[in-house]
């Protein structure tokens, strides 16, 4: 799979109709560098929907926080201000 115009590449590992896992690879990382791994789970919570999200193997600490953040602001922010509308 190819996202984000080319910017990251993966393959999808794992898809079921709670569960989502792919490897996770920007462009910007070196060739020698491997994938990094990223799982999605989801479970009923009540009267909404828990995600569980684990995004592993990342060649550094600055990687990991730069994804932290991502993840953060990038990703679950946007979702829960659509979801808000």
């Amino acid at each position: 799979m190819v996202l984000f115009d080319g910017w990251i590449e993966g393959r999808i590992l794992k898809i079921t109709e709670n569960e989502l896992a792919y490897t996770w690879k920007p462009s910007s990382w070196p060739q020698d560098v491997a994938a990094s791994d990223v799982y999605f789970c989801l479970s009923a919570e009540g009267r909404g929907t828990r995600i569980v999200l684990e995004h592993t193997r990342f060649p550094n600490s600055k990687e990991m926080e730069s994804h932290k953040y991502g993840w953060s602001e990038e990703f679950f922010k946007l979702i829960e201000e659509y979801l808000q509308r």
